[in-house]
């Protein structure tokens, strides 16, 4: 089962999103909700702030999610234009971990 690390995203999307990626398939670490970074080893990071990636994330790719328009800033990252449907989430995130893993 894939895992998505979930850093920085929006107060109202949070549970929403842990829920749709649950839901299909993926299993979901958040950052700061006291789980050590260490313990989670995540085959794609989801946030809402391009620079807050963890340490961690390597080669492990990035789905940024935001209301403004991508930037040369987001070249190494996915980026999702707010607003957006769960399952286009879903669909980028299957389509990082597949080529990931």
């Amino acid at each position: 089962m894939p895992s998505v690390l979930l850093v920085n995203t929006e107060a109202h999307l949070h549970g929403l999103l842990k829920r749709k990626l649950e839901q299909d398939g993926f299993e979901v670490c958040v950052l700061g909700a006291g789980l050590p970074i260490d313990e989670c080893h995540p085959d794609l990071i989801v946030t809402g702030q391009p620079d807050d990636t963890p340490g961690t994330a390597g080669d492990v790719p990035v789905i940024f999610i935001s209301p403004r328009a991508a930037d040369a800033s987001l070249a190494r990252a996915g980026h999702l234009k707010m607003p957006f449907r769960p399952s286009q989430l879903v669909a980028m995130a299957r389509a990082a971990t597949r080529s990931s893993l």
